[in-house]
């Protein structure tokens, strides 16, 4: 079982009145935390697991703040047969 997840963009809005902000600037883990030895950025997106084999046990990427009532929107692409991935 092979798991890649890409996230391609991110914004959150806080409101609806709120202009959206941007959450991945797509070249650096600032304002992020987590295994970066399972996660790395790869022409602007944020990439876990690998084509080579399975990941060994869960592992997040966290932003470093924190968050009330918003809306995520991303895009992302899961490869890999019986891949397993997802947004918490």
């Amino acid at each position: 079982l092979l798991t890649v997840f890409v996230l391609l963009t991110s914004v959150l809005r806080m409101n609806w009145a709120a202009e959206p902000r941007v959450l991945f600037d797509g070249k650096t883990f600032d304002g992020w935390e987590g295994e970066t030895s399972v996660f790395r950025i790869e022409e602007g997106a944020i990439v876990g697991g690998s084509m080579k084999g399975p990941i060994k046990h869960n592992d997040f990427l966290c932003t470093t703040e924190e968050f009330g009532d918003f809306e995520l929107t991303c895009e992302f692409k899961l490869l890999g047969k019986g891949a397993n991935a997802g947004i918490q």
